[in-house]
């Protein structure tokens, strides 16, 4: 995706951007300020060391949308695919509720760790580690057959990564319309 930082947001100058003057460097010497600051330069660095994030960006090739309705949690989540079968899974949460046990589908097997959470210490958040490793469960999820459940932070976003791939154990099995089971 492309970025969308101009003149100062990626310290969050307090003020609007003008023209005439100078950003407001005096800002910085706010710790909130500084943590933004730190947060874009480790944001911009982790975009350039992960190629999924614009290898494939401009083929829909590149995204998968996990899940772009759940306006009732306000929760938006999708991957993004590079060309080497690397991917990340990304979720926001775009309201001020953390989110205990929130799960997703997910379309591979295997044991996740979470590379990027916008809510840790060191960026402003009250976060003091990541999540912890999680593998997925096998269990029906929208078109999914595989689950991940973690925390979700308020007003932030988790980045997932595959850390080893699984093999599922079992098929999964779904109901039809009328009633029967089909294997998927």
């Amino acid at each position: 995706g492309k970025k969308l930082l101009f003149m100062g947001s990626e310290y969050g100058q307090f003020l609007e951007w003008k023209s005439e003057e100078q950003l407001e460097w005096s800002n910085l010497e706010d710790p909130m300020n500084a943590k933004m600051k730190y947060f874009t330069s480790q944001l911009n660095q982790f975009y350039k060391d992960h190629r999924c994030l614009w290898e494939i960006d401009t083929s829909y090739d590149g995204i998968e949308i996990i899940d772009a309705d759940n306006r009732d949690q306000s929760v938006l989540s999708f991957i993004r695919k590079g060309k080497k079968d690397d991917m990340l899974v990304c979720i926001f949460n775009m309201a001020p509720v953390e989110r205990k046990d929130f799960t997703i589908g997910l379309p591979v097997a295997g044991i996740y760790e979470e590379v990027w959470n916008t809510e840790l210490e060191e960026w402003g958040g009250v976060w003091k580690e990541h999540n912890q490793t999680v593998q997925t469960q096998e269990g029906l999820w929208k078109d999914y057959e595989q689950t991940l459940t973690f925390t979700l932070p308020a007003m932030g976003a988790s980045v997932w990564k595959i850390k080893r791939r699984l093999k599922p154990t079992k098929t999964v099995t779904s109901k039809n319309q009328k009633g029967v089971e089909n294997e998927e």
